[in-house]
């Protein structure tokens, strides 16, 4: 661990030049394997043999000493969990609320409200955990039917438990994931396995259990309300013990499964807010092309909707390239190999430790040209009028355990996105030396440094 540096992604990278696109390492306890090419990437994650995850002591502590939900589980639990998660999810219009767009729009409308009282001040401020909210509050009125105000203490004490614990660059953490035995001989000091607990887990049960406790009392079966009311209908109709929604465990994993909605989905896409928002303040030049796209299609002041994006092709560039600068997730999630497999020449025994660098791809120079810059033009066809995906973009992973939530993540950052700059032009603070584009390198993210902005409106 100590010869990849704190930017393993950028050692690897290096590697690759001396030792070829898939080098093995130790993480601790865990022997890995570390691609370095997107086509060989893309051809590991598809395999199921490299589909699996870690066991993580790390993070079975919060649901009973068992790992639940969807992120860090594998085999069944997690082939149970994701589909019926898709699924559902898919189901919003269904339960009789609101449809996904709506609830999408609501809360960007909300954000927008309060953003621009903050203009009215005149004031720099940091947005990154406003942008969180709005996140957190649109998934909320998906999963309970019952959306907090977004200037709510109760969901701004989870959001800042959320950001401040993966935006920490902890060497505890990597010593407690991946060299849990340290804990026994050194108690004191790997004390981020009970921090991650205590700062997101109780955070998070401390939010969450009143209204599941609510739904379990006022629930009808076959009539579900909202997502929560689906889960406990499944939790009621299963049988069979070997599943991950039966009985306690089923109650277990009903909650380990909405942390990991949350934790990954508020984060991330919140981070990618922050990372717009200041390339746009760095580069006004796109931000004015942007706006005046916006305008075009939309207009100044009718609402943004999804069927105005086919219509928008540099403001699918935009996010894209954000998205490939900033390289939020350097090093893919990890995947653990579930037997022996052979790829590549290389024999990999059950167990190893998988990851992509999803940074090397997007920074390649064989297929960006010039990675370093901030270039939406490099997403759009020659004469600018169509958007062209890359084969090479994968912010959000790829293969059989790709992002469950990407098209839920890119709606969100089309409409918030687009409701802002509709009415907000976003600006550099003029008092401060302009802020660095350089990274920095949290839990297992790269986020923007601290930084403030000035809003004004535009006319």
């Amino acid at each position: 661990m100590p010869n990849l540096g704190l930017k393993p992604y950028e050692t690897v990278a290096k590697w690759k030049h001396k030792y070829g696109p898939i080098v093995a390492v130790d993480f601790g306890s865990f022997p890995t394997i570390i691609i370095s090419d997107y086509k060989l990437a893309r051809e590991a994650f598809a395999m199921p043999e490299l589909s699996g995850r870690p066991n993580f002591h790390a993070m079975a502590r919060r649901s009973g000493g068992r790992i639940e939900g969807i992120l860090f589980t594998s085999g069944r639990t997690w082939h149970e969990q994701r589909s019926f998660v898709n699924k559902r999810l898919r189901q919003v219009g269904g339960f009789g609320t609101k449809s996904l767009e709506s609830v999408i729009v609501e809360q960007a409308q909300e954000m927008v409200a309060g953003m621009r009282e903050v203009a009215a001040k005149g004031l720099p401020v940091n947005f990154h955990c406003t942008f969180n909210i709005a996140l957190f509050n649109t998934l909320w009125a998906i999963i309970s039917g019952m959306p907090f105000k977004q200037s709510d203490p109760k969901i701004l004490h989870f959001t800042r438990s959320v950001v401040d614990t993966l935006a920490g660059n902890n060497v505890n953490t990597m010593l407690a994931l991946f060299i849990p035995w340290l804990g026994r001989w050194l108690p004191n000091c790997l004390t981020h396995d009970a921090e991650l607990d205590n700062m997101i887990g109780s955070a998070a049960k401390d939010l969450f259990q009143p209204y599941i406790d609510q739904h379990w009392s006022t629930h009808v079966r076959g009539e579900p309300r909202d997502f929560i009311d689906t889960y406990i209908d499944e939790i009621e109709a299963t049988q069979d013990p070997e599943s991950s929604f039966y009985g306690v465990r089923g109650k277990r994993a009903l909650m380990a499964t909405l942390m990991d909605l949350f934790v990954a989905g508020i984060e991330t896409t919140g981070s990618t807010f922050s990372w717009l928002c200041l390339l746009l303040a760095s580069y006004p030049q796109v931000q004015e092309r942007v706006v005046a796209e916006i305008h075009s299609i939309i207009g100044s002041t009718s609402m943004p909707a999804l069927h105005h994006r086919k219509e928008m092709p540099f403001m699918e560039a935009v996010l894209n390239e954000v998205m490939r600068f900033g390289s939020l997730i350097p090093l893919s999630v990890f995947h653990s190999t579930t037997e022996r497999v052979h790829f590549h020449g290389f024999d990999i025994p059950k167990d190893t430790m998988v990851y992509i660098n999803v940074h090397e791809a997007h920074n390649n120079r064989e297929l960006w040209g010039d990675p370093e810059n901030f270039r939406p033009e490099r997403w759009l066809s020659a004469d600018g009028t169509k958007f062209l995906r890359r084969e090479g973009f994968m912010a959000f992973s790829t293969g059989k355990r790709a992002c469950l939530g990407e098209q839920f993540a890119r709606d969100q950052l089309f409409l918030f996105g687009a409701s802002m700059l509709q009415v907000l032009e976003i600006g550099l603070d003029p008092n401060a030396p302009p802020p660095s584009l350089v990274p920095q390198i949290g839990s297992s993210t790269l986020i923007t440094r601290p930084h403030q902005l000035v809003l004004k409106l535009r006319p």
